[in-house]
C-alpha cells in the first residue's frame, strides 16, 4: 500500500502555492479533496504499462505499492493538474486597463511563464515515461543476455 501523504508531500515539494498552503492550514479537508482529484487525474492520465491502481479515498491509500519512481511521475502529474487552471485563469486571459498611477506587469509575459513551466512538466513527464519503457522493455532485456 502507498499513503496519498506520501505521494502529496513529494506535490507539495513541487509546488510554492500560498492558497493552497492556507487551505491545508484552515480547511484542510478541502485542500486533501483538491489533491486526491489532482491524483486520480495524474494516475489516469500517466499511468504507465496501464498498471491497475486501486484507490481507497477513504482510508486515502493506493492499494498498490508505487515505486519511488511513480511516486515522482505521479507528483509532477499533479503538479501539471495544478498549473493547467491556473494557465487559463480568467485573470490571466482578460485585458487590464489602468490609469498612469496605477502599475501592471505585463500579463504576456507572466501568462507565458506559466505556459513555459506547464509545457517543461509535460516534457518531463514524456521523458520519464520514455525512460521507463527503456528500462521496463522485454524485448530488449531478452535480447541483452543473448
Amino acid at each position: 500500500m502507498t499513503s496519498y501523504e506520501k505521494i502529496f508531500k513529494c506535490f507539495l515539494r513541487k509546488i510554492s502555492d500560498a492558497e493552497l498552503a492556507n487551505r491545508l492550514e484552515f480547511n484542510t479537508e478541502l485542500a486533501i479533496e483538491d489533491m486526491i482529484g489532482y491524483l486520480h487525474s495524474a494516475v489516469a492520465k500517466y499511468n504507465v504499462d496501464d498498471k491497475t491502481i486501486t484507490f481507497d479515498d477513504d482510508n486515502q491509500v493506493i492499494e498498490e505499492d508505487l515505486s519511488d519512481w511513480e511516486i515522482e511521475m505521479y507528483a509532477l502529474g499533479m503538479r501539471i493538474e495544478w498549473l493547467e487552471p491556473l494557465v487559463q485563469a480568467r485573470m490571466n486571459i482578460s485585458q487590464m486597463f489602468g490609469g498612469k498611477e496605477e502599475k501592471f506587469y505585463s500579463q504576456a509575459t507572466h501568462l507565458t511563464a506559466i505556459r513555459d513551466m506547464l509545457n517543461a512538466d509535460k516534457l518531463e513527464i514524456r521523458k520519464m515515461r520514455r525512460d521507463y519503457g527503456y528500462h521496463h522493455n522485454s524485448y530488449i532485456e531478452e535480447n541483452a543476455t543473448t
